[in-house]
């Protein structure tokens, strides 16, 4: 049985990184000293609800699964069809989707799923129509995500997945963003009028002028009605000659403008770095080319605290061989070369 040290910078992602590989593989894992070092150590409530789900999906024997618990052992013994699993809040839909991609990757999949697509802190379900799935496809990971309905914070929203099994998946090589082509701002409300949006862009437009940024498209649609829960955001999508980056943001109390600012600021950190991946997409990336075998050769961010707790698992896992070279600006990561 192969053992995780959950004790890492990040224990939720190890944690369901680790239950995806161990669902993919049918092979029994134990993951101890979950969130040893928090103050209230061992299952969260939402590391619970995802555990819960993993082994619904891999109709698992588990053992310790209850909150508090810092140890756990799981045995998957199957993949069950996605349609049979209730993919529902209190999941958060985002969180999810990484791992739902590597487990259904190679299958012919219509996912549900329901809880809010826009989540403050959270990635946004835009970010990976727009940025995610468009650079899986660069290793032939045929998915696409449909957003039916918005919701914001606790808000039901609702998002289907869709997979189809893939050809062999390709080798990755990514060490330049090449020339910005185009960019779009994907400004959204609900529970609020138009001009709500337009205090967003104005937000935006007022940070990023005086530093000679102009985005080439503001894209704004809203649902206007006098529901209980309301909430705005934006997204930003850059189009590159060889890559796709973006960024979010999303909230139910922050003024418009304030927001339109933080998202502003968001832009002017991609737009003045070097690397052609950011955080998010690389560690999406990466467990699909260990989980096949496959050679990448990537600049990564430098400020990145996830890449060493995905490394561990993979290395742990399946043996994934990697080098990391930390740069000036950036760090070079090789796997399986």
């Amino acid at each position: 049985m192969i053992i995780i040290d959950a004790n890492r910078t990040h224990p939720g992602f190890t944690l369901r990184l680790a239950l995806t590989f161990s669902t993919l593989k049918k092979e029994p894992i134990k993951i101890i000293n979950i969130r040893s070092a928090a103050d209230k150590p061992g299952l969260t409530y939402e590391d619970y609800i995802y555990v819960k789900i993993f082994e619904q999906i891999a109709g698992a024997e588990s053992k310790g699964i209850e909150k508090g618990s810092t140890e756990i052992e799981f045995d998957p013994k199957t993949i069950k069809s996605a349609p049979q699993i209730n993919f529902r809040h209190p999941a958060l839909i985002s969180v999810m989707l990484p791992y739902l991609l590597l487990l259904y990757h190679s299958t012919t999949q219509k996912i549900s799923l329901t809880g809010p697509t826009n989540y403050e802190n959270k990635l946004s379900g835009d970010y990976f129509q727009k940025v995610i799935i468009p650079l899986l496809k660069k290793i032939n990971v045929n998915a696409n995500i449909e957003i039916t309905k918005r919701g914001y914070g606790e808000e039901p929203g609702k998002i289907i997945l869709f997979t189809k099994e893939s050809t062999k998946l390709k080798s990755f090589t990514m060490l330049e963003k090449g020339d910005l082509e185009h960019s779009i701002m994907y400004v959204h409300s609900y529970g609020h009028g138009e001009s709500v949006n337009n205090y967003i862009i104005d937000g935006i437009k007022n940070t990023l002028t005086p530093k000679n940024i102009l985005l080439n498209e503001y894209i704004s649609t809203f649902v206007e009605n006098r529901e209980k829960h309301k909430g705005y955001g934006a997204d930003i999508v850059l189009i590159y000659d060889n890559t796709v980056l973006g960024a979010n943001v999303c909230s139910t109390k922050k003024q418009p403008s304030q927001l339109g600012k933080e998202m502003a600021d968001k832009v002017i950190s991609l737009v003045a770095r070097d690397t052609p991946l950011d955080t998010h997409a690389a560690n999406v990336i990466i467990p699909f080319l260990a989980y096949s075998g496959l050679n990448a050769k990537i600049i990564y961010p430098k400020k990145d605290d996830y890449l060493d707790d995905c490394l561990y698992v993979c290395e742990t896992m399946l043996g994934t061989k990697s080098k990391k070279e930390e740069r000036e600006k950036d760090i070079l990561l090789e796997v399986n070369l």
